[in-house]
């Protein structure tokens, strides 16, 4: 059966455009249904122009709206029971942070408890992405990232509680995190965007949720961390949280990046490959912690955000000057922070990297990505991780 090409294709995915398909998933998937019937009429003997006529005059009056009506209610239903989990997530967890503060008895419990919530909206919202969409490929791609996540919460779990078994569950959360990025980032790499492909599919639904569920998590944790800038570094009560940002955002970076690997075949070269496992595997080895020591973990942070920086501006590159410099800004000021903290240039300049300009600005970025979701995921990230690092007071 002769394919249609790549022109062809495009006028098909404009005129569904036009009929009102916004949902890109939805959109991909009617393009090659739409595609296969055209495909089997010229196949039958008419040419293109015929096939395409035929077939449009045979499409009732706002088909495709309907149907993309109907799917999007489908998924609300679908994922309510993920979504109570994930605001039970965020009770529990600023409930224990609250509790903390307070010296009030059930803080660690309350934080567990919204690591369990957690685990819940994530097995909730992988099990029936499944099972509803049993026809595309890629579960086992999807159970693997799923399974390196609940390890890992299961190892800060236990951290958390001084339980044995702590190390043995991070390290094995971070391994089987290592083979899903780099399973998932071939892939990426080598095939087109279709959705037959279970991650990509679910994934660009819930983009703009998962965004508001870092953000709402990373404002109060945030000022709580500014308000405690002039106490001593274990006055702070909010690193569990901040961790927690800053993996579910590197994840979230990591989906967005595979997606536009899939979509544009100009971004499928070995140089933004190389960037790409070089990201995944610096920023899964991180989370090994206090296994590794100081210096290699400083070493990997500062790799992490100089190349991960550079990802983020070429998997969309802004049309104004200010997301860039804030890019920019990123790789120099983790640079910085490693060369401080390894005494290769002098203490005293810590003052020049953590402080209100940067953080300003950093912030301000943040709010100017609205329409860069990639570079949003890695600035939540990054302001997170800022945050993290500051030993002493603003200035």
């Amino acid at each position: 059966m002769k394919k249609l090409t790549e022109d062809q294709r495009r006028q098909v995915r404009n005129f569904l455009a036009a009929e009102g398909l916004t949902f890109g998933p939805l959109l991909e998937e009617m393009l090659d249904h739409v595609s296969s019937d055209l495909e089997e009429r010229v196949g039958n003997g008419l040419s293109f122009d015929e096939a395409w006529h035929e077939l449009k005059i045979g499409i009732p009056q706002n088909h495709f709206i309907d149907i993309q009506a109907e799917t999007m209610e489908t998924i609300n239903k679908r994922f309510s029971i993920s979504r109570f989990f994930s605001m039970a997530a965020l009770v529990l967890m600023f409930g224990g942070i609250l509790f903390k503060i307070l010296h009030l008895a059930g803080a660690s419990e309350l934080l567990i408890l919204s690591f369990a919530a957690m685990a819940g909206s994530f097995l909730s919202a992988t099990v029936s992405g499944i099972y509803f969409n049993r026809e595309k490929q890629g579960a086992l791609r999807l159970v693997s990232i799923l399974a390196g996540t609940l390890l890992l919460m299961a190892g800060f779990t236990f951290r958390l509680m001084h339980w044995p078994g702590a190390d043995f569950l991070v390290t094995g959360g971070v391994g089987v995190s290592l083979v899903s990025f780099f399973f998932n980032t071939f892939y990426a790499y080598r095939n087109r965007s279709t959705q037959a492909n279970l991650l990509s599919y679910l994934h660009e639904k819930h983009t703009p949720g998962i965004e508001r569920f870092l953000l709402i998590l990373l404002v109060p944790v945030a000022i709580l961390r500014i308000l405690t800038l002039p106490l001593p570094q274990n006055a702070f009560l909010g690193s569990v949280i901040l961790a927690t940002i800053i993996y579910a955002a590197g994840v979230q970076f990591f989906v967005l990046l595979w997606r536009a690997l899939e979509r544009e075949a100009a971004m499928r070269n070995m140089l933004t490959f190389s960037a790409l496992v070089l990201s995944v595997t610096c920023f899964a080895l991180i989370f090994l912690g206090e296994l590794l020591t100081f210096e290699v973990r400083l070493i990997l942070i500062t790799v992490f955000s100089v190349v991960t920086a550079w990802l983020s501006y070429k998997v969309n590159p802004p049309k104004n000057f200010f997301i860039p410099l804030v890019l920019v800004l990123i790789a120099v000021v983790f640079t910085a922070n490693m060369l401080i903290r390894l005494n290769l240039i002098p203490g005293g300049n810590t003052v020049l990297v953590f402080n209100w300009v940067v953080l300003l600005v950093l912030s301000t970025g943040l709010f100017a990505s609205t329409k860069h979701s990639a570079t949003r995921a890695f600035l939540i990230l990054s302001l997170a991780g800022y945050l993290l690092e500051f030993s002493g007071k603003l200035i």
